[in-house]
């Protein structure tokens, strides 16, 4: 057993070693000025410009109004006509949905003592707004189908020192309507609230999480579906000394149970605290959550897979000035990550963060506002810079092949242009794939990962089934920019050589090798062997049998086999180890076939057989 034990150990480290480590990522900064905005905190990404848009809004606390951006589709942003867009007062943040069902995005913007909803118009505007007011500061907002009814509402959480709120406000389809629910307000912890949203029981129905900074607590709300109404959890405390800001949620352990990631200000762990859900609305690790150090006061935070590695990652904004965003990448099980570096941005106090497709790539962008304390002006996106990769050759060709054996291996190399890492993985395709084999799916040696600079090589080799011309292609996808890089491969199938009689009868081979001569050749032989032996070269012609009997009676026995073995091969009772007929049997004629010579033998036993019966 204790063998045993160590050779799995010994597994386990080689699967450690043999893991890869997760590959660095590159952003590019682009940022934008606001016009007539300052002082933006809160941030949302939607198509406003129509579908495959990807543009910006924000919540502009300094200027009281509403900024909307729309994306070049190559990182870069400009104002939209009519932006910005007025109120509410002390804007703090805003989220976007569809509140009239014309799959056209809009936005909703919470304020002090107002929440402003602007629906879009699918160009680039927002219409007028529609305002819902409330006693209270509106921090934060999210949107959700609260009462299962097949229309967008919202949720807003208040700021203040005391004991909070949050108000639910259910939308008739309209966009323009909005109730607030029966069970509305419910009470929270104090300071300045911030809220996401996310299903933590798997019942289907949107559920609330709520940090409240000043109480130091997370708070989890189950929706009923029903109403508006939630029903709320036990409340989860953090450490004496820190100090929460912000939630966000995602599943950053992929257990299929949504969990809570908390940006952490100060104390206890300046960073973020991790919380993993257990699927009944608590977390499993409510009393030791995981804590990431991030960066300088974090505030803004997301959860979203950065990387393309099918993980949840982390990103929070760093209030500080400069400002700045910190990219953490998760290693697999939603404790542990590695810390990509902190992105610089264009202006001080860095505070609302969002996650987009810039330039639609495919890869996940990020976009954060720079607040400057109430004066700040603009707004920077973080475009991930995709990686190019080039292949040599371009083609290879097999050349003939006999068919049902495999070439020799020919090998292409794939070179990372950078400036990321990339993971490549090669197929063949085509009408002929399986007359090629793919030597190797990954690099050479086996890796998944081709660094900046880096080469990979990968080998293919000819087999075909079937005789003709063959045509394939081998395909390297990968992340870069221009993948999949293509190599075009051909060959042709041909028939195995044909064996020589020579091959086949070896010690025979020059006598095989006369019965392959041309007909006037053969002619020309006899004509030469009838001459030698005295005959008619014509008679010979006409009737091989006539030259025999006197060229055995001439020659003799012992001079017909000195004949040349060619000659006495193609002479009919000459050759090669035959006796001559004696000069009796030549005189009755032509020899009968054998078959007829034994059936004759037969018969005249039979008639010279004693008769058993007549014997004393």
């Amino acid at each position: 057993m204790r063998r045993l034990g160590l050779a799995l150990l010994a597994v386990i480290a080689c699967l450690v070693a043999a893991t890869p480590a997760t590959a660095a990522i590159s952003f590019t900064a682009h940022t934008v000025t606001l016009s007539g905005g300052t002082g933006p905190v809160g941030i949302a990404s939607d198509s406003f410009a129509g579908p495959g848009s990807s543009d910006l809004v924000t919540a502009n606390s300094g200027s009281n109004n509403t900024s909307l951006l729309l994306g070049n589709g190559a990182g870069g942003f400009s104002n939209a006509s009519g932006s910005p867009f007025g109120g509410p007062t002390s804007a703090q943040d805003v989220a976007t949905g569809d509140f009239n069902n014309d799959a056209i995005p809009d936005a909703v913007v919470a304020g002090n003592t107002q929440i402003i909803v602007r629906l879009g118009d699918g160009s680039g505007g927002l219409s007028g707004p529609t305002t819902v007011t409330n006693a209270v500061f509106n921090s934060s907002v999210v949107t959700g189908d609260f009462n299962s009814d097949g229309n967008l509402d919202f949720a807003a959480s208040s700021a203040g020192l005391g004991a909070q709120q949050i108000n639910v406000y259910l939308g008739n389809g309209s966009g323009t309507t909005f109730s607030l629910a029966a069970s509305s307000p419910i009470t929270i912890g104090a300071g300045s609230t911030d809220l996401a949203t996310a299903d933590f029981n798997n019942d289907s129905h949107p559920d609330l999480a709520v940090v409240a900074p000043n109480d130091k607590t997370l708070q989890v709300f189950l929706g009923t579906g029903s109403a508006g109404a939630f029903n709320a959890q036990p409340v989860v405390n953090f450490a004496g000394g820190s100090n929460p800001a912000m939630v966000a949620t995602g599943d950053v352990n992929n257990d299929g149970n949504a969990d809570a990631a908390v940006s952490n200000t100060v104390g206890g762990g300046s960073g973020i605290f991790v919380r993993l859900g257990n699927g009944a609305g608590g977390f499993s690790n409510s009393a030791s959550p995981t804590t990431v150090n991030a960066g300088t006061t974090p505030e803004g935070i997301v959860v979203a897979d950065l990387d393309g590695d099918g993980l949840d990652d982390l990103a929070v904004a760093n209030n500080t000035s400069p400002g700045g965003v910190t990219v953490l990448f998760n290693n697999g099980s939603g404790t542990s990550y590695t810390n990509n570096g902190t992105l610089t941005s264009g202006g001080n106090g860095t505070l609302g963060l969002t996650t987009l497709d810039t330039d639609i790539d495919g890869n996940t962008d990020l976009a954060a506002t720079n607040s400057g304390g109430g004066t700040g002006t603009t707004v920077t996106a973080f475009v991930q810079q995709q990686p190019t990769a080039s292949v040599n050759p371009t083609s290879l060709n097999f050349g003939n092949h006999v068919i049902n054996t495999q070439s020799a291996t020919q090998t292409v190399t794939l070179t990372n242009n950078g400036p990321e890492t990339i993971g490549p993985l090669a197929s063949i395709t085509g009408a002929d794939r399986g007359d090629f084999v793919r030597i190797n799916d990954r690099c050479t040696p086996a890796s998944i990962f081709v660094p900046p600079g880096g080469t990979c090589t990968l080998g293919v080799a000819f087999h075909p089934k079937s005789t003709g011309a063959k045509n394939a292609t081998l395909e390297i996808a990968s992340n870069a920019a221009n993948s999949p890089q293509k190599v075009a491969l051909s060959g042709t199938g041909v028939p195995p050589a044909p064996v020589s009689q020579q091959a086949l009868h070896p010690r025979r081979g020059r006598c095989r090798r006369l019965n392959h001569l041309p007909r006037h050749r053969v002619e020309r032989r006899r004509q030469q062997l009838a001459h030698q032996l005295g005959g008619d070269p014509h008679g010979a012609r006409a009737d091989p049998h006539r030259h025999r009997a006197p060229a055995v009676a001439e020659l003799g026995a012992e001079q017909g086999p000195g004949l040349p073995r060619h000659l006495r091969r193609r002479l009919p009772g000459l050759r090669p180890g035959h006796r001559p007929r004696p000069a009796q049997e030549e005189a009755q004629g032509p020899r009968q076939p054998r078959r007829h010579r034994r059936a004759d033998q037969r018969l005249a036993r039979r008639r010279h057989r004693p008769d058993p019966a007549g014997q004393d």
